[in-house]
């Protein structure tokens, strides 16, 4: 399954969508995307799962935006087009209520150790 959604997204990305449509690929995305900064940044952080008690897209899009200022000053916003293109994904989804499916998605999406960031590239 890590693989599959993986190399979906990956292959998803490559034509450079300017939104993500599908909520399953949208939330693979932000969660992906903020265990990267993370982890370039502070491993043991990782011990915790990222957005865990989130419900909404909006309260996702909140908690990227805090992961994303405490730990992407690593990533130059003008030197790194793949980061900065990942980032503005994570910025425009339409707001809704998770379902309970795409909440066990996201904790799925935790375990993965593969980042869209650096093969994305």
């Amino acid at each position: 399954m890590q693989d599959d959604i993986f190399k979906t997204v990956l292959q998803t990305l490559k034509s450079r969508p300017k939104r993500l449509e599908d909520t399953e690929v949208w939330l693979f995305n932000a969660v992906n995307t903020a265990r990267a900064l993370i982890d370039s940044t502070d491993k043991n952080a990782l011990e915790n799962d990222v957005f865990t008690g989130c419900r909404t897209v909006s309260e996702i899009q909140l908690s990227f935006d805090m992961i994303q200022g405490k730990y992407g000053r690593k990533f130059s916003s003008a030197s790194n087009r793949t980061y900065n293109y990942l980032c503005s994904l994570v910025a425009f989804c339409e707001d809704k209520e998770l379902s309970d499916d795409e909440l066990m998605l996201i904790s799925q999406y935790n375990r993965i150790e593969k980042y869209l960031l650096y093969e994305l590239g």
